[in-house]
């Protein structure tokens, strides 16, 4: 029986940046994924721009490129994200 070498976000942040590959966090193990397709990133489109212009006023749209980090070993990007703006603080960070 192998164990599985689990991470935490903060090691996942010091990962290096892969643009070919998506990178999620699921309760420490590190789940990889392909860049999407076209389809999928037509739809992740134009679902951001309607919910951009609708919650313009409510806070902050992004894309699925957004890592949010759910606990410590915990990080999703999901496709489109509306981020309240009482929150931008506590979740933006570079």
């Amino acid at each position: 029986m192998s164990s599985k070498t689990l991470l935490t976000a903060d090691e996942l942040e010091q990962m290096p940046d892969d643009d070919w590959v998506q990178i999620e966090l699921d309760e420490g193990e590190l789940i990889t994924m392909p860049p999407a397709g076209w389809d999928h990133g037509r739809i992740e489109m134009r679902i951001g721009r309607v919910i951009g212009s609708y919650a313009e006023q409510l806070g902050e749209v992004v894309s699925g490129d957004t890592g949010f980090r759910l606990d410590d070993g915990t990080v999703r990007a999901p496709d489109v994200a509306l981020v309240k703006q009482e929150r931008v603080g506590t979740v933006a960070r570079e």
